[in-house]
């Protein structure tokens, strides 16, 4: 499995919940950063995490899976989908709530 292509799209799942949380009012961005793209403009927050699934996608496609494989990137890109999980998995508690 190409851990790029799992992130690219649980970076885009995130994207959405997220935009959607935000535009309702029912959660805050954790991360400082996304934080400031989104009070700047919900615009620049939808285009750099699209961006950032478009470098994911490009990586996959450049990197041959014997490179990745490798220990340290393995632990990376599995710790990435770790988190990326869950995080979408308290989008879904909120989802919860609100429904």
């Amino acid at each position: 499995m190409h851990y790029f292509y799992v992130i690219a799209f649980l970076n885009l799942v995130d994207l959405t919940f997220t935009s959607v949380g935000l535009s309702l009012n029912v959660i805050e961005e954790g991360n400082p950063i996304m934080d400031f793209l989104w009070q700047a403009s919900p615009y620049y927050f939808i285009l750099v995490k699209g961006f950032l699934s478009i470098i994911l996608v490009v990586m996959a496609l450049c990197f041959p899976l014997h490179f990745v494989s490798k220990r340290g990137w393995n632990i990376l890109l599995k710790g990435t989908t770790a988190i990326y999980v869950f995080v979408i998995g308290l989008h879904f508690v909120w989802v919860k709530v609100i429904v």
